[in-house]
């Protein structure tokens, strides 16, 4: 399992998660959906769930009953908002006290995209309601949903891998990004998804309903993320660059020129003690790049 990237979108009050499995699309969406499958990874390490009933349909009801380490039983139910095969499921989930009464619920939405073997889920949790003697599980939330996919990686199959990929946000310019890293990079965009096409309207950035939430792009052998992030239009890259490798004089010539494009740079390409051409150049989006021959 690859962690790449988990970001507080406001504290305490939504997470999301992205994670790549070395699985097919297929096996991953049924092991979300899938009960016999979902009760032998959800919850923390050391929990076990005696029940897992779901029916994975818009308005399907999900109950899962977790057992943890000291033998005492946390009931969660929950109800199925939206079911895209291989593409999306989108589900509520709420605690409840003894009583019955909800001590906090989520909605909990899942993207799933497959590259190579390989596939990738977006993880978006909002808190729908808490009450305070909710706090530690807010407190805890991320913590438990990463110990419940590491769970499920190791179901997928075996030891999980890591792998630190780039995540860039163009702040509502990441379409024309795309299209621009297209043509000077040979980008190759694998996995697309729009703000629109999140089920949770709160989401959706004011106006922002055709901009890209969330984007794979395979530059060479690399693999990079994208989004709009919070639409704002003020793209702020500081403190990073992107290393590019080419295998020769020729191709970092024109990768150098095509990125210096409506940008700037920084230190020409030339020859230099560790490489017969380096130089650094941001693009016109505000990435600095540095492009060497190997």
């Amino acid at each position: 399992m690859a962690a790449m990237i988990e970001t507080d979108a406001a504290p305490l009050r939504e997470i999301t998660l992205v994670r790549s499995f070395n699985a097919p699309r297929r096996l991953v969406f049924q092991a979300f959906t899938d009960p016999s499958h979902l009760a032998q990874w959800w919850g923390p390490r050391g929990y076990t769930a005696p029940v897992c009933e779901l029916e994975a349909r818009p308005g399907g009801a999900l109950r899962i009953d977790m057992r943890a380490p000291d033998g005492a039983i946390f009931s969660c139910t929950g109800t199925v908002r939206e079911v895209v095969p291989l593409e999306r499921f989108a589900f509520t989930i709420a605690l409840h006290e003894t009583d019955g009464s909800i001590r906090l619920e989520n909605l909990n939405t899942v993207t799933f995209a497959e590259d190579s073997g390989r596939t990738t889920i977006i993880l978006h949790v909002r808190v729908l309601q808490a009450t305070a003697a909710a706090e530690a599980n807010l407190a805890g939330m991320q913590a438990g949903w990463s110990g419940s996919l590491e769970r499920l990686a190791t179901l997928l199959g075996g030891t999980p891998t890591m792998q630190a990929q780039p995540y860039l946000f163009f702040d509502g310019r990441c379409d024309e990004a795309l299209a621009f890293y297209g043509t000077a990079l040979g980008a190759e965009v694998t996995m697309l998804m729009r703000f629109k096409n999140a089920p949770d309207p709160e989401l959706v950035p004011r106006g922002g309903e055709d901009r890209v939430m969330h984007a794979r792009v395979r530059i060479g052998d690399t693999v990079v993320m994208a989004s709009d992030g919070r639409c704002l239009g003020k793209p702020d890259f500081q403190g990073f660059a992107l290393s590019l490798t080419v295998s020769d004089e020729a191709e970092a010539d024109r990768v150098f020129g095509a990125l210096s494009d409506g940008g700037q740079v920084q230190m020409p390409l030339a020859k230099t003690f560790f490489s017969p051409r380096f130089g650094m150049v941001t693009d016109r989006f505000g990435v600095m790049w540095m492009v060497l021959v190997q």
